[in-house]
């Protein structure tokens, strides 16, 4: 809403300021200048239909599956999205290592009879 847009940069700059006063900026660095407010929704959504709304979404939209807004807007804090980031991460390179020495066994086993 237009109300959470005004307070959202309102905190901003209280955030901003608290940040400064702590670490004695007398301007806001390149990160502070990006922070922001995250609202939630007001209505409170359950997680099924919150859910729902992201799976059509993502129907809509396939590339939203991989970003950290699908995971936020089916509700997980930010570490635990750091946390699933990090297990598909291990997850896939452990798959790309099961593939790199499967074709590594392929490519010796047909050279064994040559």
């Amino acid at each position: 809403t237009a109300a959470n847009r005004i307070y959202g940069y309102a905190l901003a700059r209280v955030y901003q300021n608290a940040v400064m006063l702590r670490d004695g900026l007398s301007e806001p660095s390149g990160e502070l200048a990006g922070l922001s407010t995250r609202w939630r929704n007001p209505a409170m959504p359950s997680t099924v239909s919150q859910s729902d709304a992201m799976v059509k979404q993502i129907s809509a939209i396939p590339a939203l599956a991989e970003t950290d807004v699908a995971l936020e807007e089916l509700g997980y804090t930010a570490e635990q999205i750091a946390r699933i980031r990090a297990q598909m991460a291990r997850s896939q390179a452990k798959q790309t290592l099961m593939e790199v020495l499967a074709d590594a066994d392929t490519t010796t086993s047909g050279d064994v009879g040559g």
